[in-house]
């Protein structure tokens, strides 16, 4: 029946049913151990497979003081009395740092074990804490959901039912472990008496709960349900009873996360623990109960893996997420009120360490002032079941969603790398543009061809004999799309990597849009170009790249003008060159500089074209920077080395 399939009155029960006790006398030795047996049988179902404890901090975590962009002038300008000082912060890199409470998270990043994933959220935002939980729990975007994303992960399970699959700790089984046929079973964390329980009274009442599923009860289909639930919560509460003993829990911040990893010693078959932590709707005095919260956090994940029989740790990841973050300014009452972006805190032996998706900027908010998520939930949910637990996500969701590149290796196989994966901290070194890729000339295969929609073009760009040499980490692209035939985006990542859900240049029908672009080299020293929608040639010219030990420092100044033709009344005409001073002008100094980052922008163009910038005193390249279309205003970032202090 639907009420044995989803173990409604076996979940109620447990909350109350799970005792501190060691033994558990009324079942006897075979009974228990035919209960342990039936669990352990479940386990080597899933030998190797990736197991999954989700942290779900409640009321909405304030992702900026947890991950902190202390070296974002707006997180100090906006933030007031909330902003952290950068001197107490656990520093990841030139941008951010953790929570000074974060200790133990601090460490796992140095030793390549925490990935962060910034600006996760939902890119149509509610507010309410309800909304938006069901919608984080559901993995769906649909009203009225009534199963969860792991549920369904659950349902989808081709290995037979059994009370362990998934465990929710606290008490309640969340939407998230329900679905349309299985559930998790809930174990309650505070030790109770029924079941475990020696006491005369409380023994013959388990038997009897237990003992009426012995033979059917004849008073019809739902008391037999009734009666098989009651005896597998007697069945649960006996295997579990032995994982509460003080010896074992002992004081802990969060004793949620001490069980789980006594759960997932004992060799019980599960796949997915849930643990809710509440408190995180910080609206008054946040500052030092944000700091309270963080800490005991940090301290009850310390204790997890230490507590985690070692053979799992290849096996085990926490991921930690929250239904959003908080508003950037802070209210009158010291606190914040609900907020659009969060942060997922994903830890573990496997995990590929570094900071991930896109952190969302100050400077571009919504209707109502709340920062943009730049990375869809659903993008996370979507690689932990693909990635970690083997699953069919599109199936799952409901539909195909962009993966984020979140796993170092499989569930138990040896971790290649500890080091994080970060924004190269090196030089960079600004070169005379570099035609690399034309595919009006050749779409590399020798012929002519435009990319279709869905397709990706890789780039070989570093080693011996290419345009960057051995060493480099990032390069920069001026990329361009021409001649589109439709909508849509183009994006540049490290080849090897999981494409991202980000865009690169964002695309008309008809239009030529240019765009300069930062990104890591991946596998072979190649990044990789992907167009979502009609066709399109692509162009790209490399004008730098960046490496640990070359190149120079880069140092921002107010930005001011170097040049205005419409000042001087000198528009530039076609094919005449135009010498533009930069050492000396404005914040630059007159020596020792070999690059500029400018923005650069053409306007009122007479006739289609481009614009190239290179060093002055050096031959023109074959690249451009701008493509102008008549009348058409059009601006570019650019990376330009100086030639005798000149572009």
């Amino acid at each position: 029946s639907a009420l044995s399939r989803r173990r409604v009155l076996q979940a109620v029960l447990a909350v109350g049913g799970v005792g501190a006790l060691d033994g558990v006398p009324f079942l006897g030795g075979a009974r228990a151990a035919s209960a342990a047996s039936r669990s352990t049988g479940a386990d080597a179902a899933f030998e190797g497979a990736g197991v999954l404890v989700l942290v779900n901090l409640q009321g909405g975590n304030d992702a900026l003081n947890t991950v902190v962009p202390y070296g974002v002038g707006a997180y100090h300008d906006r933030r007031g009395a909330l902003a952290l000082d950068p001197a107490e912060l656990h520093v990841l890199d030139g941008e951010v740092g953790l929570h000074p409470s974060l200790t133990y998270l601090a460490g796992c990043w140095g030793a390549g074990r925490l990935a962060i994933v910034e600006g996760v959220g939902d890119s149509q935002p509610d507010l309410s804490h309800f909304m938006s939980m069901a919608r984080w729990m559901s993995g769906s975007r649909t009203p009225g959901p009534r199963t969860g994303w792991l549920g369904r992960y659950l349902d989808a399970l081709d290995t037979p039912e059994h009370a362990f699959d998934a465990v929710a700790i606290g008490g309640d089984i969340p939407l998230t472990l329900i679905g349309a046929r299985r559930a998790a079973t809930a174990l309650d964390v505070a030790p109770a008496g029924f079941g475990t329980s020696t006491e005369p009274n409380d023994v013959r009442l388990a038997r009897a709960v237990r003992d009426l599923a012995a033979a059917p009860t004849g008073r019809g289909p739902l008391a037999d349900a009734l009666a098989a639930v009651g005896r597998q919560m007697v069945d649960v509460s006996s295997v579990a009873a032995p994982l509460y003993r003080p010896d074992l829990l002992g004081d802990t911040p969060v004793p949620d996360l001490e069980l789980a990893a006594r759960l997932l010693n004992a060799g019980l078959g599960v796949r997915v623990v849930d643990v809710t932590v509440p408190g995180y709707d910080t609206h008054a005095t946040q500052l030092g109960y944000h700091a309270h919260l963080l800490a005991r956090l940090d301290a009850a994940l310390a204790r997890f893996f230490a507590v985690l029989d070692p053979s799992l740790t290849g096996r085990v990841v926490v991921l930690v997420v929250s239904e959003f973050g908080r508003a950037v300014e802070p209210n009158a009452s010291g606190g914040t009120d609900h907020g659009a972006p969060g942060v997922a805190l994903l830890i573990g032996d496997a995990v590929r360490a570094g900071r991930h998706g896109v952190r969302p900027s100050f400077a571009d908010r919504d209707g109502w002032g709340q920062l943009r998520a730049t990375v869809d939930q659903r993008s996370l949910f979507a690689t932990v079941l693909a990635r970690w637990l083997g699953a069919d996500d599109a199936a799952i969701l409901g539909a195909r969603v962009d993966q984020l590149d979140l796993f170092a290796a499989a569930p138990g196989a040896a971790v290649p790398t500890r080091t994080p994966v970060v924004q190269d901290q090196g030089f960079l070194e600004a070169v005379r543009p570099v035609r690399v890729l034309d595919t009006r000339v050749d779409a590399g295969t020798g012929v002519p061809a435009k990319v279709p929609a869905g397709g990706v073009v890789d780039l070989a760009l570093v080693g011996p004999g290419r345009v960057a040499p051995p060493g480099t980490t990032s390069v920069v692209l001026n990329v361009t799309a021409t001649e589109p035939t439709a909508a849509g985006y183009v994006t540049v990542w490290p080849s090897g990597r999981a494409r991202p859900l980000a865009s690169n240049l964002n695309l008309v029908a008809g239009q030529t849009t240019p765009n300069l672009v930062v990104v890591a080299v991946g596998d072979a020293g190649s990044v990789s170009l992907y167009n979502s929608a009609g066709a399109t040639h692509l162009v790209a010219d490399l004008v730098g790249y960046a490496g640990a030990s070359r190149g120079g420092t880069f140092v921002p100044v107010a930005p001011f003008r170097l040049l205005d033709t419409r000042l001087d009344a000198r528009p530039l005409t076609a094919g005449v060159l135009r010498r533009v001073p930069v050492a000396g002008s404005g914040g630059v100094p007159d020596r020792g500089v070999v690059a500029i980052v400018a923005n650069v922008t053409v306007t009122e163009p007479s006739s289609d074209g481009y614009l190239t910038v290179w060093p002055s005193g050096a031959p023109a390249p074959l690249a451009s920077n701008l493509n102008v279309v008549a009348g058409q205003t059009v601006p570019n970032l650019v990376l330009a080395r100086l030639g005798d202090g000149a572009i």
